[in-house]
């Protein structure tokens, strides 16, 4: 009788510590996680200009926060922080997420206005909200219809034009890194 309660314990001792070590096991990969979503977000705070503003816009409107972010860095990223702000592309472009003076005035905004981060970033913003929706959630034609218009996501974009095949490869990289 002795015998069965001191083998009794024991399982119960085994099984307590098989617990006990997969519970540290499992705090140990949920910190790793919350490591590298911290890792993540400071790693695009670092590459854009006013994160404040897009994370709040992003989350507002139910969209990735790393979708802005890496259209800012394909738009200026390459631009000094300074300057980012001012930039004007050959194409009539504007400020930081390079946004085109007439989505500003679908937005009721003015293409002057555009110049504010602030307003550039909202612009932008509810932008990709709407190619994000109308294009289920696939970022390749979502990226493709901000760098080269909303036809260039409707067609086999990578055959049409380098330059958007270019910029959808480059901005899937940015969004893979800051996503994993």
């Amino acid at each position: 009788m002795k015998k069965d309660i001191y083998c009794q314990f024991n399982e119960y001792r085994a099984l307590y510590c098989i617990f006990l070590f997969l519970l540290t096991i499992a705090l140990l990969v949920n910190l790793n996680f919350s490591m590298a979503y911290a890792k993540n977000i400071e790693a695009m705070r670092s590459r854009v200009n006013n994160f404040k503003t897009i994370y709040k816009f992003s989350k507002w409107l139910g969209i990735p926060v790393a979708l802005p972010v890496c259209v800012q860095i394909r738009e200026t990223g390459w631009l000094p922080k300074h300057r980012r702000a001012s930039a004007i592309s050959p194409a009539g472009a504007i400020g930081l997420m390079q946004i085109m003076p007439y989505h500003a005035k679908t937005y009721g905004y003015k293409s002057s206005d555009l110049f504010d981060p602030d307003i550039n970033i909202e612009v932008s913003c509810k932008l990709l909200k709407v190619w994000y929706l109308k294009y289920d959630k696939d970022l390749e034609k979502v990226f493709a219809a901000y760098n080269g218009g909303d036809g260039q996501a409707r067609v086999i974009w990578w055959k049409r034009c380098q330059e958007t095949r270019n910029y959808v490869i480059l901005a899937m990289r940015d969004y893979e890194k800051f996503t994993n």
